[in-house]
């Protein structure tokens, strides 16, 4: 189904609207043609850590066996799969942008504006 000349207007407000907001566009996952950089999708100190968790989760693992510790054993699994998780947590962001309050009250009002429109053809 085709759009509408306006709703098309739209559309392209929506676009330029979040091509403007760097916060959300970071939070938003890449679509399927770009490529999210390594650097932003994971980072190397967390990789590091996280393998080196993962490795001395294994090796208490293999001493919880050796030794017939059940309770070492499931200790082992435990460091290991916080290590994968550590290794594969995407960093925090540090700082939110600076004037995201003086951007939300516009889009939100913006937002609002879409929605009565919205409701007025859906007869509501």
């Amino acid at each position: 189904m085709a759009l509408s000349d306006r709703e098309q207007e739209l559309l392209d407000q929506l676009e330029q609207q979040l091509k403007e907001d760097p916060a959300f566009s970071r939070q938003m996952p890449a679509s399927a043609g770009q490529e999210v950089p390594l650097s932003s999708a994971f980072s190397g100190r967390h990789l590091v850590l996280g393998s080196l968790l993962l490795l001395l989760g294994l090796g208490i693992v293999l001493l919880g066996v050796a030794n017939k510790l059940i309770w070492l054993g499931l200790v082992g699994f435990l460091v290991a799969g916080g290590g994968i998780y550590y290794a594969t947590a995407r960093p925090a962001q540090a700082a939110a942008a600076p004037s995201s309050a003086a951007k939300s009250a516009g889009s939100s009002d913006f937002m609002r504006k879409l929605e009565d429109r919205w409701d007025e053809r859906q007869g509501r």
